[in-house]
């Protein structure tokens, strides 16, 4: 058995506003897409060819940028609404 590693990854950059003004629903800006690849490289790099297991808010920018990591490794993804309020 391997041993475990925990990442944490904070969302990509977001948009500072949504249309309606509200935080939830707040998407990555280009920037923020740009990042998350990153991300997923950085991960490449240093999980040695493990393949994480994902947890996210449902936020739009922590789930696109859960999204993003997911589709390039093949993940598993549960969102779970407590993350985002910090309970």
């Amino acid at each position: 058995m391997s041993d475990r590693v925990w990442v944490v990854l904070r969302h990509a950059q977001a948009a500072s506003e949504s249309p309606d003004g509200r935080d939830f629903p707040r998407p990555l800006t280009a920037q923020g897409l740009q990042d998350a690849a990153a991300a997923v490289q950085w991960l490449a790099t240093h999980l040695g060819g493990r393949t994480p297991r994902l947890l996210a808010s449902p936020a739009v920018r922590a789930l696109h940028t859960a999204q993003i990591v997911q589709a390039a490794f093949n993940a598993d993804l549960v969102t779970d609404a407590r993350i985002y309020e910090a309970t």
